[in-house]
């Protein structure tokens, strides 16, 4: 997934398999909750100077949104990105230049 700002607008991307029956759920369904997870652990009581209960710290970030599913030429433009942002600095980067015909049939 990737945050990406246009503007004034936030857009979270991100992909399912087209065999995961979830991505359906954007056909009807068109207000999301998208869940982030950061980091979390135990506060022993025994960490306070004074005496008190445990505790569990974490961190959550929920989202709302609205879903759309992106139409073919949205998806690639999607994809460019994403590859650019991941590939880009590694040593055999896979970038969209190289065709995804098995992927794509194109």
């Amino acid at each position: 997934m990737q945050l990406i700002k246009e503007g004034e607008d936030h857009f979270i991307t991100g992909h399912f398999a087209y065999g995961n029956p979830q991505w359906r759920t954007f056909e009807t369904c068109r207000n999301e909750l998208v869940m982030f997870q950061g980091p979390h652990a135990y506060i022993s009581s025994s960490s306070y100077q004074q005496e008190n209960v445990s505790t569990w710290n974490y961190q959550a970030v929920h989202v709302y949104g609205k879903a759309s599913i992106l139409n073919e030429e949205e998806l690639k433009q999607d994809l460019i990105k994403l590859l650019q942002k991941y590939e880009k600095y590694r040593e055999n980067p896979v970038l969209w230049d190289r065709p995804f015909t098995s992927t794509f049939g194109k």
